[in-house]
């Protein structure tokens, strides 16, 4: 499920965006102000969108705004705002803006949040010049391809690396099987296939994941993979897959 971002200074106002998302099928958080929103970014707090409800004064840079996410935004503004809002040339990556009028429909807003998670999904993010950064108890060391727990490196294969890489860097996401595979090999995933959940499974065991270590892996039934740290926002579970198919994994392991 893709969780949102929401940054409006007027409570009434988002809470009654945040309600229309919930009737969409989307999780949110809201935040007053976008330093809050930048600060559990920082936190590493992971978000598909962030809606931010500009004014006239914000509008006159905003991007600004998106250039300090680096994730999909979209502008709610004003007759006003409209007037002041710069060329897209300006924002650098424009297919990852839009902006909506803030007296929207609710079908408006479906088609346009659908739309800016549709582009953003068609690819998973894995930038090349990644740095370092933390999930949990784990520190991830890209260009050296190391991981470590608590300060000690966990040794791993090439293509366990890669995985693991891409599920710590999309924390939060929802990662089909196929679109891991594809990004890691190069090509789909043959059907019937269980390398990628017998790889993943190892990696469950080589990384220690659980609670305790502030990281968790989800198998969606169905979908895929979600990497969830301490804080990823708190998300409703559907479709996991059965006890008993998940033990079926672990057979495959031993």
């Amino acid at each position: 499920m893709p969780i949102l971002a929401v940054v409006e200074s007027n409570e009434a106002r988002k809470n009654s965006l945040r309600s229309n998302l919930d009737s969409l099928g989307y999780a949110s958080v809201g935040f007053e102000r976008l330093s809050d929103f930048s600060q559990a970014m920082e936190r590493n707090q992971c978000f598909d969108l962030l809606i931010h409800s500009v004014d006239d004064n914000e509008i006159r840079s905003p991007s600004v705004t998106w250039s300090s996410t680096k994730i999909p935004t979209l502008f709610l503004m004003n007759d006003k705002c409209w007037g002041l809002l710069p060329s897209l040339k300006d924002f650098g990556q424009e297919e990852k803006i839009d902006c909506l009028h803030s007296s929207f429909n609710i079908k408006e807003l479906e088609y346009r949040v659908g739309a800016l998670i549709v582009q953003t999904s068609s690819s998973l993010e894995m930038d090349a010049d990644l740095i370092d950064f933390q999930r949990g108890a784990y520190r991830i060391e890209t260009k050296k391809r190391v991981i470590r727990l608590n300060g000690q490196e966990i040794l791993l294969k090439p293509r366990e690396f890669d995985v693991a890489l891409l599920l710590f860097h999309n924390a939060g996401r929802v990662l089909t099987r196929d679109k891991i595979w594809r990004s890691i090999v190069g090509r789909d995933l043959a059907k019937g296939s269980r390398s990628l959940d017998v790889c993943i499974c190892n990696l469950r065991k080589k990384l220690k994941i659980g609670i305790e270590n502030g990281v968790t892996l989800r198998m969606i039934y169905g979908e895929g993979y979600q990497l969830i740290t301490e804080s990823t926002p708190d998300v409703p579970a559907m479709n996991f897959m059965p006890q008993a198919h998940a033990a079926h994994l672990d057979v495959l392991t031993a």
